[in-house]
């Protein structure tokens, strides 16, 4: 029911005063009935301001309440958190919230993480084996030395991108070349030749240059300085270097320190 324009007492103001509604909403303050004008109309005792009702916009392009609605925000991933392969993190649309670590990339191959800095990728793919854990204190890259050699040929035999620490390539030389010497001896004929410990010296210089190249970059040097292999007495003392240089504890461009996390 509207109620007509006029003086009335409104809920809520001091006893023996009265304001004017305009027919839809309160006007002025409560005054005393002595300055009331002369239209001042006969009113029940007391008397609530109804309750707006909703306005009906006609205009077809207007905001519905639907469209004001903000969507809940998604809580960025855990530290190391690697989603599953249709919901993968970064989302194109919320990766400002999702924190540095290891996750798996779009259109990267199964089973493969890369680093995400807060803003970039940084680096390739590499492969999620092993006991490497992605991001957090607990990402130090800590296995058996026949883990480190198996690896080497399976999961990164071939594998360029990420970085590699002393402990691997030192375990993975020495375990070779006892391996290398074992055979040699067991199938060498009577001119000390070996067939099989030729293919299996063939068989490991992928591993073994790649093996490089992520040592190279836990130095924070470019994989290209790996060519040094091939140049004669520079190749031993590129060897010594990768043998005993120490890890660089911070992440760079190739990923999170397997040492140090």
């Amino acid at each position: 029911m509207s109620i007509e324009p006029g003086w009335y007492p409104a809920e809520g103001d001091p006893p023996n005063t009265v304001r004017y509604w305009d027919g839809s909403q309160w006007q002025g303050g409560p005054q005393a009935p002595a300055q009331q004008p002369n239209q001042v109309q006969a009113a029940p005792q007391q008397f609530s301001q109804p309750a707006p009702e909703p306005i009906t916009s006609t205009d077809p392009y207007a905001p519905t309440p639907a469209d004001q609605t903000q969507e809940p925000q998604t809580p960025p991933p855990a530290w190391g958190q690697v989603p599953v392969q249709d919901a993968r993190a970064p989302q194109p649309a919320s990766e400002s919230q999702v924190q540095p670590g290891w996750y798996q990339a779009a259109g990267d191959p199964p089973n493969t993480i890369r680093y995400w800095d807060g803003s970039n990728w940084q680096g390739g793919p590499r492969a999620a084996g092993g006991n490497f854990a992605p991001g957090g204190t607990e990402g130090a890259d800590t296995l058996t030395p026949l883990q480190y050699f198996k690896r080497a040929y399976t999961s990164r035999y071939a594998d360029f991108q990420g970085r590699a620490r002393r402990a691997e390539f030192g375990w993975f030389v020495l375990i070779f070349w006892v391996i290398f010497f074992v055979v040699a001896f067991v199938t060498g004929g009577s001119d000390g030749e070996s067939v099989v410990a030729g293919l299996f010296w063939l068989a490991s210089l992928v591993p073994y240059f790649a093996l490089s190249v992520r040592r190279l970059h836990d130095m924070n040097v470019s994989g290209w300085a790996a060519l040094a292999i091939l140049v004669p007495f520079v190749n031993l003392i590129f060897f010594l270097v990768l043998l005993f240089s120490d890890s660089r504890p911070h992440a760079n461009s190739w990923g999170r320190s397997p040492k140090y996390g």
